[in-house]
């Protein structure tokens, strides 16, 4: 069994409970803070594609709790947005400190345009707004995905050690 399943799913319920009760209230620059997209989008980055879907499949069904879209949408959504990630990050060159913004950004912007049309596809109403507020939101969030991705790179350490070769 893997690891960090026991880590992400307490994680995901704190975070998506925060998410959608405290930051919803509160915003940057008329921008929501989306902490569990980011978490699996940073894993995924860390990780790879297993556990990055893992990850992600996760963050969307716990969220997905929280939303009035159709059950089982931000999961696909956000499996489809982090997959792609993975395979960008295995062909870039190791840079701790640009990647996460870059990646996180394109992310939440896969994210985005993934889930608008998860809704248009299943009917629902759609703010076109979302769209104009995008630059924005992949801005903050990618900000703010600096400090998620050193602390889950600190947790990814601690989970898997570096074995010593004799």
């Amino acid at each position: 069994m893997n690891r960090s399943l026991y880590v992400v799913i307490p994680l995901m319920a704190v975070l998506t409970i925060l998410q959608a009760t405290f930051l919803a209230r509160i915003s940057v620059f008329d921008v929501f803070l989306q902490p569990a997209l980011l978490v699996a989008i940073a894993w995924s980055i860390l990780r790879g594609p297993y556990e990055g879907l893992i990850w992600a499949f996760i963050a969307g069904i716990a969220l997905d709790l929280f939303s009035i879209g159709p059950t089982g949408g931000m999961a696909l959504a956000l499996m489809l947005a982090v997959l792609p990630l993975t395979y960008i990050r295995q062909v870039l060159p190791d840079n701790p400190y640009l990647f996460p913004i870059l990646l996180s950004g394109l992310g939440i912007g896969l994210f985005t345009f993934i889930y608008i049309l998860i809704l248009a596809l299943a009917q629902r109403g759609i703010r076109l707004n979302v769209l104009v507020d995008l630059p924005l939101t992949i801005f903050i969030n990618a900000l703010l995905s600096i400090p998620i991705y050193w602390l889950l790179r600190w947790l990814s350490r601690i989970l898997y050690p570096r074995q010593i070769e004799m």
